[in-house]
């Protein structure tokens, strides 16, 4: 609870002095409210029931939850006045699905014929072949051209995306994503690093060509993940990674850096998510819900009251540019379709989808099936629709290529937990 006090205290700070003067995305503005003790109570209860020895999935995904939405949700609350009900059902989404999560690991039945742990036998060729198969397909795709300027990406990646078609705009952020994150879990697992240095450099030379740059962090994030559930206590060396980046971030304002830290890392990683889900739940408090009028899940039962996509409407409202999408995470997503009813309906799947993953980390251990699931895992907090991330986020196509490519091995002496 303390840490996650700290926590909260140095993101007002980051907010207060850099984000809210510096950044003007979503309309960022600095309104304090005189009873912030609010927040701190909320945070000091969520600290006291977040897990203080996370080694599971489950455990993972409530504290990521936690530092990437609810924390700064905290914050825009607290200093920008930012809709407190909004708050609370942010907070609330997450408790759900801890709650969910608790009771099926207290009740869980596994009808596998043996539970004792293993250690996981991978075919990591096919995996490269894939991997290296899509690479081939973009570099195909661009004609080879490349940009590696962080400063520039958004010169390009408009005409990048709208230049995708079937089947490269699903193998892409399948293959840079899920894919690359399943193979460094793997060369991690059998202690490959050549491995992990040919993912680092296929992520380089997937942000070269596409001019997204969260594929060139993916393979750190999912290195970062493997340690923190490898060693007790792991939600510390999270929270050092993030007080670090902070650090930098800070230090430095007004040198060639800042865009990477200031405007990649406070800004868009930390802040604007928790300000586009309060952007959802405004306008659909309003609007109404959606139904899943945008997707194929709806089976065109009802029409969109929106005159855009929800993500470019939302994204309009932020900048006034239409070709802005504001992607988000489950929370918002629930309650733009169903409202609260939504909220609870995600949580319930997003609840029975971690416990599967933490069944499969107790027979191949926790750090190795936590760290190739961590990707698409992670973006269902504020990047992607749930059911969404299933097909197009490459959740589904993960849990096949793990039930094709892993299997049993030799039986682990040690308990399941730690056991990689």
């Amino acid at each position: 609870m303390v840490a996650l006090i700290a926590l909260y205290s140095v993101l007002s700070t980051l907010y207060d002095h850099i984000v809210a003067p510096r950044y003007a995305f979503g309309s960022f503005r600095i309104d304090p409210r005189p009873d912030r003790w609010v927040e701190f109570g909320v945070i000091a209860i969520l600290g006291l029931s977040l897990p203080t020895d996370p080694r599971r999935m489950s455990h993972i995904f409530a504290w990521l939850s936690a530092i990437f939405l609810l924390l700064p949700a905290a914050v825009l609350s607290a200093i920008q006045g930012s809709d407190r009900y909004a708050m609370f059902l942010m907070f609330g989404g997450v408790w759900f699905v801890m709650f969910l999560c608790w009771i099926m690991q207290k009740n869980a039945v596994d009808f596998s014929l043996d539970t004792r742990p293993r250690q996981a036998k991978i075919n990591i060729a096919v995996l490269l072949a894939m991997l290296f198969a899509v690479l081939a397909f973009l570099a195909f795709h661009v004609g080879g051209k490349m940009n590696f300027s962080l400063s520039s990406v958004y010169d390009y990646r408009e005409d990048f995306n709208e230049s995708l078609r079937f089947p490269l705009n699903y193998l892409l952020p399948f293959a840079a994503g899920p894919l690359s994150g399943l193979i460094v879990a793997c060369a991690l697992h059998e202690k490959k690093y050549y491995i992990i240095a040919m993912t680092v450099i296929s992520g380089i030379l997937f942000f070269g060509l596409s001019s997204h740059k969260a594929m060139l962090f993916y393979p750190f994030f999912v290195i970062m993940i493997y340690i923190s559930l490898s060693h007790r206590s792991g939600h510390l060396y999270l929270i050092g990674v993030f007080l670090f980046l902070t650090f930098l971030t800070v230090i430095a304002v007004g040198t060639r850096w800042e865009d990477l830290l200031g405007s990649s890392f406070a800004n868009r990683l930390v802040f604007i998510p928790a300000q586009i889900h309060y952007y959802f739940f405004r306008e659909f408090a309003e609007i109404g819900p959606q139904y899943w009028a945008e997707s194929r899940f709806g089976f065109g039962l009802h029409a969109s009251d929106l005159p855009l996509p929800s993500v470019n409407y939302i994204g309009f409202l932020m900048t006034g540019d239409a070709q802005i999408g504001a992607n988000t995470g489950w929370i918002a997503n629930g309650f733009m379709n169903a409202g609260v009813i939504g909220i609870a309906f995600y949580g319930v799947i997003l609840a029975v989808t971690l416990h599967v993953v933490d069944i499969l980390g107790g027979r191949y251990g926790y750090s190795f099936i936590g760290a190739a699931f961590i990707v698409p895992i992670f973006s269902f907090v504020n990047s992607i629709d749930l059911l969404v991330g299933f097909l197009t986020g490459g959740l589904g196509l993960l849990f096949i290529l793990v039930f094709a490519t892993v299997r049993p091995g030799r039986l682990l002496v040690k308990d399941a937990i730690g056991a990689d």
